[in-house]
């Protein structure tokens, strides 16, 4: 896997910088899937603790050397994590570059089991059109089964007006997670 192609680095820039403005009082962000770590580049700067999880050898050295050492990286998939503490979950350009719809979903539902633990929101981006999608692959997953996914385990979608950061993310709120930081005390 490489650097996403066409993706100019500013637009990763943007969605570390909307995450912020928006969960100001976020300590912690975990990039799932964070590849050669593009965004993660800017998330360990803009967040006190920042980590990402990368199952591809090569990726995981990219983003390791990429982020300078500044970010708890794991080389494993979202179900092989430690049940650490993270207040947002980020996966951006991930599903749709998996192989087919039973890996989307079997990730998919990774990261829904470790949003369960800790996680006050995940911000996720679904493709929107087969288009979006690698060559040799299908559409996986719409909108509507990210919706239905994360409401059958209490999360609420935050609409686009309300979240007013980058279009291309849908994000999650948990109102039950474990952690001393409510997720109302995490937006402004």
């Amino acid at each position: 896997m490489v650097d996403q192609p066409g993706i100019p680095d500013g637009v990763y820039y943007g969605i570390a910088v909307d995450l912020r403005r928006k969960f100001p009082c976020a300590g912690s962000v975990l990039d799932v899937g964070c590849g050669t770590g593009q965004l993660l580049q800017h998330l360990v700067e803009l967040f006190p603790r920042a980590g990402g999880c990368e199952p591809d050898e090569d990726c995981f050295f990219k983003a390791l050397d990429r982020t300078r050492g500044k970010a708890t990286l794991f080389q494993k998939t979202a179900d092989k994590l430690p049940r650490d503490e993270w207040n947002l979950i980020v996966s951006w350009q991930v599903l749709e570059h998996l192989p087919d719809q039973a890996a989307a979903t079997i990730t998919l539902l990774h990261l829904r089991a470790l949003a369960l633990h800790h996680v006050h929101c995940i911000c996720l981006a679904p493709p929107e059109s087969a288009e979006r999608v690698d060559p040799g692959h299908t559409l996986l997953l719409s909108r509507a089964e990210w919706l239905k996914t994360f409401s059958d385990c209490g999360y609420t979608h935050l609409p686009d007006r309300e979240w007013g950061g980058s279009p291309e993310l849908m994000v999650f709120r948990n109102s039950e997670a474990s952690s001393s930081a409510g997720p109302q005390s995490l937006a402004r």
